[in-house]
Order: structure tokens, then C-alpha cells, then sequence
């Protein structure tokens, strides 16, 4: 291997740990989002409670509790996920996983449904 060759490989190396890197925040800033989502959903049930017409009082408490511990999840998933894939780059074998982003798209697409739903018994 040339000294040009290994300073390329060195190169490429470092891009593949910073992309992990920014992926891992990526994740991580998503989660934050799912986390201040689910705040403001429970902020939502303190304020129904003063509401004559709340159309479902409590499911707003437990959904903003359900969002914060997912987003406690996806943070606890991303970080199993960095270091997973820090481990492949350094032996030279990365495996793609879909559990993270699957998991995370139907969760999101759920709580879109659910949020819907409520939205409409609220009319």
C-alpha cells in the first residue's frame, strides 16, 4: 500500500466515525423532539382540567408520559446503535439495521393517528 493509499484510507476512516457520530445526534435530537412533544401534551391535560368539554380528561397525561419514555428509548437504542457500529467500522464489517428506524417510524405514525382521532372527537 502507498503512504497516498493509506493516507485515503485513513481519510475515508474518519468520515465513516464522524458520520456515525452525527447520525448518533441525529437520534438523539430527535428523541429531545418525541420528549418536548410529550411535555407539551401532558401541559396540555393540566390545562384540559379547567375545560368544561374535554372529550377524553387524562389520555393527554398518559400520552405525554408514553412520548417521554419513548423518547427515553430511542436515546438508550441510539447509543446501543453508535457503539455498534463503532465496533463494525474499527473491524471493517458494518451491518445495517432497521429496527431503529422502523420502530421510530410507526411509533411516529401512530401517535399521528392517535393524535387525529382525538382531534376529531374534539370538534
Amino acid at each position: 500500500m502507498t503512504e497516498n493509499e493509506r493516507v485515503h484510507s485513513k481519510l475515508a476512516s474518519r468520515r465513516a466515525y464522524m458520520a456515525n457520530e452525527r447520525t448518533f445526534l441525529a437520534w438523539v435530537r430527535t428523541a429531545i423532539g418525541i420528549m418536548a412533544f410529550g411535555f407539551v401534551f401532558e401541559e396540555f391535560a393540566f390545562f384540559a382540567g379547567s375545560r368544561q368539554s374535554t372529550p377524553y380528561p387524562g389520555y393527554s397525561q398518559w400520552a405525554g408520559l408514553l412520548l417521554v419514555a419513548f423518547g427515553m428509548l430511542i436515546t438508550a437504542f441510539a447509543f446501543v446503535r453508535y457503539r455498534t457500529v463503532a465496533r463494525g467500522l474499527e473491524k471493517g464489517a458494518y451491518n445495517p439495521n432497521w429496527f431503529l428506524t422502523t420502530a421510530l417510524t410507526f411509533f411516529v405514525l401512530a401517535v399521528g393517528f392517535f393524535i387525529i382521532l382525538y382531534l376529531m372527537r374534539s370538534f
